[in-house]
């Protein structure tokens, strides 16, 4: 064996697997060096299997993994709060509301690689039954034993080094011990998970045709910018589908057409690691999971058809509430240039938040381009 064969590694899974597994954690996986996906086969889900001492010791040995990242599959009895608080995720206020629910969380041990903030997995101690719904809020998810995994120090993903900190927020270079976590609240453990499809809940799916609506093409193109970033693929297309599989079931023109293209782009994406069958066969679950939803939650906005009959409606056939100017006379008339009325899309509506309003804090923005001297 040469002297370079001899060198230790010190990747971050070769590195830190000792201090998981003498810490009591059992789920420690290698990912591929630089990435948050995929982890090892027969190890995540409801049916995957805790990895045993000798499966630990061979994987760190693997060549292929001797500069992997560590993920955390996590034990019966913990659970991970993930909060997502940056570009247009708002995982900050969606906890403030949360917490006046169902009362404050302690301060307990948390994973980042974002430095001091609110973006961050807390880790909590529950009971072994305990099922929480995925998605407790749109930016903030339950990481359970059968719901995804955590990377967590000493992995690198983008540049960014993951970290544990301590309950007073301490940055530490070890993970922590079991019971060192605090307990989730009574409350919080008490949040019931959304009905399930039932039998008779059946998603069918709508497939209109026609050029695309506007949130379709939005939506699509959220998708094909996900497809580009580096690692997570399948969390930053989970949402996409869900979105346009909702946008199907409310007769959007070009939502299936949109999400055959992604599931195209996604297989090709992501077959260079697990292969294109696996690939396939993991945009069919994340699509048949969608429909499952969308099949048993109504959709609170209408049917795309519903809201364009109610616009006209109300723009072209209601008669104003106020008497307008006298009508021209037939020699003022002018002519129809034989252009039809801007047909309303419904997608040009969005949710704001309101708060400031009603506070009376809200400032307008300052204009810094074309800004009045005067």
């Amino acid at each position: 064996m040469t002297a370079a064969a001899r060198e230790p590694t010190t990747g971050p899974y070769v590195a830190s697997l000792t201090s998981y597994t003498k810490a009591g954690w059992r789920g420690v996986l290698p990912i591929p060096a630089g990435a948050k996906w995929p982890p090892p086969d027969g190890h995540t889900g409801h049916q995957g299997d805790d990895p045993d001492g000798p499966t630990l010791v061979a994987w760190r040995n693997q060549p292929r993994h001797q500069h992997a990242n560590v993920a955390l599959r996590l034990p019966n009895g913990v659970v991970g709060i993930d909060v997502d608080d940056y570009g247009s995720k708002k995982g900050a206020a969606e906890l403030e509301q949360l917490e006046r629910l169902y009362g404050p969380l302690p301060d307990t041990w948390t994973s980042t690689s974002r430095g001091p903030g609110p973006s961050r997995i807390a880790f909590y101690r529950c009971t072994d039954e305990l099922v929480l719904p995925g998605k407790l809020a749109p930016a903030i998810e339950a990481i359970q034993r059968h719901h995804r995994y955590a990377v967590v120090w000493p992995s690198v993903v983008e540049g960014r080094l993951y970290r544990w900190y301590a309950p007073d927020g301490t940055p530490m270079d070890r993970p922590p011990k079991l019971d060192e976590l605090a307990w989730l609240p009574e409350p919080w453990q008490r949040i019931q998970k959304p009905a399930r499809p039932t039998p008779d809940a059946h998603y069918t799916p709508r497939a209109v045709e026609g050029d695309w609506s506007k949130a379709v093409t939005r939506y699509h193109g959220e998708g094909v910018q996900g497809l580009a970033l580096p690692g997570g693929r399948h969390d930053s297309m989970l949402p996409v589908v869900m979105t346009l599989v909702r946008l199907d079931h409310d007769g959007h023109p070009g939502a299936a057409e949109a999400l055959d293209d992604l599931r195209s782009r996604f297989v090709a994406a992501v077959s260079d690691r697990s292969g294109p069958v696996e690939a396939l066969k993991e945009w069919d679950r994340m699509e048949a999971g969608a429909e499952a939803q969308v099949a048993v939650t109504p959709s609170l906005r209408g049917s795309y058809e519903d809201l364009r009959a109610d616009y006209r409606e109300r723009t072209i056939t209601d008669p104003p509430e106020t008497p307008l100017a006298q009508p021209l006379s037939n020699d003022e008339q002018p002519e129809d240039d034989g252009e039809e009325l801007d047909e309303y899309d419904p997608d040009e509506w969005e949710l704001v938040e309101l708060a400031e309003h009603v506070a009376g804090t809200f400032q307008r923005p300052q204009p810094t381009f074309l800004r009045r001297r005067t």
